[in-house]
């Protein structure tokens, strides 16, 4: 993975948790600085894993861990998703 270093303008008090880091913080906050685009669907989660390197399913894990579900549908969504592809296995025999 290609790196670029950038300056970044945050609160004096994340500086602390932002310089000391291992690893797996630093891609984990890598991570979560482009969960926002996943939100608002500019990218996938499969472009975001590609951008940082590391495989979907990793990614997904790690925004698990923090709370973030892969899925996030109502009850009433996952009816309707269910109903469709039940849909379209029926037009499919």
């Amino acid at each position: 993975m290609e790196t670029a270093t950038m300056q970044l303008n945050m609160p004096v008090g994340m500086r602390q948790f932002v310089s000391q880091r291992s690893k797996e913080t630093t891609a984990m906050q890598n991570a979560m600085l482009l969960y926002p685009f996943i939100a608002d669907y500019t990218i996938s989660y499969g472009r975001a894993a590609e951008i940082l390197g590391i495989c979907k399913e990793r990614l997904i894990a790690m925004y698990a861990k923090l709370g973030i579900p892969y899925i996030n549908l109502s009850d009433e969504e996952i009816e309707d998703e269910l109903k469709m592809y039940d849909n379209v296995i029926a037009k499919t025999k």
